[in-house]
């Protein structure tokens, strides 16, 4: 396969096929499938994703950034910040789950993607534009309210001109120029397609692909590249008969049958979801509590951290309850010679010592933890 001859040899030959237009033959996902006749009838389906995503994305992204640069510091400014903080900080498959969950729920849109069904396409492309909808607000909004303060604006100001005439003409030109240049690279990067979201609605496109290629560590795959079906130079030691063997045509397949490549509709097929049927045929017995604790208890470490916390936790609220405690407020002095227990080492009568208030430290240091 070439994966032992020099980096420079293996990059020359990735490009020059490339520049042939061959990505190479897949070895483990479909075997003997050129990788183009694989990727081709996917491209369609993230190309199309991510355009409509990113259409959304700009003209809900670019009208809230307005409507939040004209209201700065306001109720709505506040209301669409909270929407770009919520989707930066919360974890993408967190949202992206409740959305299609309780999307298909609620509005009984489908749970999966089909092709023959206009509104599975409505999730997907909705969870898809989600970031970019925040991404293009938050800059919009920061490079309009940079816009307002310089020193034209208020020359147009002066001169009389309506605020929405200064907004159109003026500072929304300005402001979308620094974003224009990423608009080209996003559309472009839409044939990559959505891994995460790919996968959530099992949509046949280049992200879920990826996904299996890697797993399956089909490297013409993944690379693109072009490999040949065994190497130039014959092996030497115990492989060396059988690759002999192997070129003379000698060994016989598992199979005597050729093969048949199956194609894209063949080999995926959308699962309808029936919420009754699963009913039916779930495992009931099933209990993610009881599973997580079984393998929780085979960890004899941390059953063993677990009980000494448990006891740590118990002897906190328990130990001024215990004999021989000290209060932990209390002001001692020596009754021998009258004078304060301040700064004593740890010994018989404070265990922990004294701190310089004449202090019992050991009940100070429960108490604290309680």
């Amino acid at each position: 396969m070439g994966l032992l001859d020099p980096w420079y040899a293996q990059i020359g030959r990735f490009y020059a096929g490339l520049a042939r237009g061959d990505l190479g033959t897949s070895t483990i996902y479909r075997v003997g499938v050129s990788v183009a006749a694989v990727i081709g009838p996917r491209v369609p389906y993230s190309m199309w994703f991510g355009i409509v995503a990113t259409l959304i994305s700009l003209v809900l992204g670019l009208a809230m950034g307005v409507h939040m640069a004209r209201h700065k510091g306001r109720f709505w400014d506040k209301t669409w910040t909270g929407y770009v903080v919520l989707v930066s900080a919360v974890p993408l498959a967190v949202y992206l789950l409740f959305i299609q969950l309780y999307g298909s729920s609620l509005f009984h849109l489908p749970l999966l993607f089909d092709k023959h069904r206009a509104a599975s396409w409505i999730l997907p492309a909705l969870s898809m534009s989600l970031g970019g909808i925040a991404g293009y607000a938050m800059w919009m909004r920061r490079y309009m309210v940079d816009e307002l303060n310089k020193d034209y604006i208020k020359l147009a100001k002066a001169k009389g001109m309506t605020e929405s005439t200064i907004m159109v003409k003026h500072v929304m030109r300005n402001a979308y120029v620094p974003m224009a240049q990423y608009l080209p690279a996003s559309i472009l990067m839409t044939i990559s397609g959505s891994i995460y979201i790919e996968s959530l609605y099992s949509i046949p496109g280049m992200g879920g692909l990826l996904v299996d290629v890697i797993q399956r560590q089909d490297n013409p795959m993944v690379l693109g590249r072009h490999h040949r079906p065994l190497p130039r130079r014959p092996p030497h030691g115990p492989l060396r008969p059988a690759h002999q063997a192997l070129q003379r045509g000698e060994l016989a397949m598992s199979n005597p049958e050729p093969s048949r490549a199956m194609s894209e509709d063949e080999l995926f097929v959308p699962a309808d979801y029936d919420p009754n049927a699963a009913e039916r045929g779930g495992y009931s017995d099933y209990s993610y509590w009881r599973s997580t604790m079984r393998v929780f208890l085979k960890n004899k470490a941390a059953f063993a951290l677990l009980v000494g916390l448990c006891i740590l936790l118990a002897f906190t609220f328990l130990q001024p309850l215990v004999p021989g405690q000290k209060s932990p407020t209390k002001i001692y002095i020596d009754a021998a010679t009258g004078m304060h227990s301040r700064n004593l080492q740890p010994g018989p009568d404070f265990r922990l010592g004294t701190n310089s208030l004449c202090q019992d430290l050991w009940s100070r240091t429960w108490s604290g933890t309680r």
